[in-house]
């Protein structure tokens, strides 16, 4: 893996310090893939990657979306109908 330095990934609005990992794959006919990952710098959990999966797929992406099943306990509710969220 190549370190690419630090990324702020935001997903789904929230933002996440991760260092930028890249792999070089080749095989013995001179093919090259790359794949790439953006690793939680807090705690090292792959935020986000970029693998490839072969000439009949190609590549996947993947993505780790984080649900807050608590947000109605930050959630301030108004009278017209707006509301607003505490992160």
């Amino acid at each position: 893996l190549h370190d690419r330095g630090t990324v702020a990934l935001d997903i789904v609005g929230r933002s996440y310090p991760t260092r930028y990992q890249q792999e070089r794959c080749s095989d013995d006919s001179g093919g090259e893939v790359v794949n790439d990952y953006w690793i939680d710098a807090r705690g090292g959990r792959v935020r986000q990657s970029r693998q490839w999966a072969g000439p009949s797929i190609g590549y996947i992406r993947t993505r780790q979306v984080v649900i807050d099943l608590n947000w109605q306990k930050r959630a301030r509710f108004f009278g017209n109908g707006e509301i607003k969220t505490e992160m």
